[in-house]
């Protein structure tokens, strides 16, 4: 049994220059899961806003969206089962979050991508 979503679901946004996006996305995730954002370089306030809203930042420069993804995954230290990425521009609706929280409660070996 999953004993909190925060412990077991870490959410990856990948960014630059988000500052427009970013603050919805991490508002529909708060206490959903660890909030991590790896940001390729933005020089509009897009990292602040991340570290207002309590996620931890990351920086390391672009080159493909995959190479990110798996940056992400050996490099920041994720202690969570479970890790989910997000665009900036999308949310997590309540019918998104307990959807994967059911995914997560009942099928604790998946593997998708």
């Amino acid at each position: 049994m999953i004993t909190s979503m925060l412990e077991s679901l870490a959410i990856i946004v990948l960014t630059q220059n988000e500052a427009d996006n970013l603050p919805r996305c991490l508002e529909s995730i708060a206490g959903f899961g660890e909030a991590v954002v790896v940001d390729s370089g933005s020089d509009d306030g897009t990292q602040e806003i991340a570290r207002q809203a309590g996620a931890r930042v990351y920086e390391h420069s672009f080159e493909s969206f995959a190479q990110q993804r798996n940056w992400a995954l050996e490099n920041c230290d994720l202690k969570s089962e479970w890790v989910l990425f997000l665009d900036a521009d999308e949310i997590a609706t309540p019918e998104f979050r307990q959807a994967v929280t059911n995914t997560i409660q009942d099928t604790p070996d998946l593997v998708a991508g």
